[in-house]
């Protein structure tokens, strides 16, 4: 049986999947209803690491690890993955999550 998150988490890891969908989409599936769960594989690993303490250049890093091991990508430049990680990890500051 997991753990139960709290709502600050639940809105945390809610955020985090916005955030992959509408902001990174990386495979252009936002508008793909069918498909929107696609990224929900990668967000238990960015929400451990933020609730860790990681900065959006070690969120950026993860995004592009994401990219580039996982999905198979040539190595884009992380500054395209930077964007979401920064609003990732400014939604874990409003939400008082940091």
């Amino acid at each position: 049986m997991g753990t139960r998150l709290s709502p600050q988490q639940q809105k945390l890891y809610e955020g985090i999947y916005t955030v992959l969908l509408n902001d990174w989409d990386s495979l252009g599936v936002s508008r793909i209803p069918e498909a929107q769960d696609e990224y929900n594989t990668y967000l238990p690993r960015i929400f451990h690491m933020l609730l860790q303490g990681a900065d959006a250049h070690q969120n950026a890093e993860d995004l592009q690890y994401v990219l580039e091991e996982r999905m198979g990508f040539d190595s884009p430049a992380i500054e395209e993955q930077r964007a979401a990680a920064e609003k990732i990890v400014q939604l874990a500051k409003e939400i008082g999550l940091e």
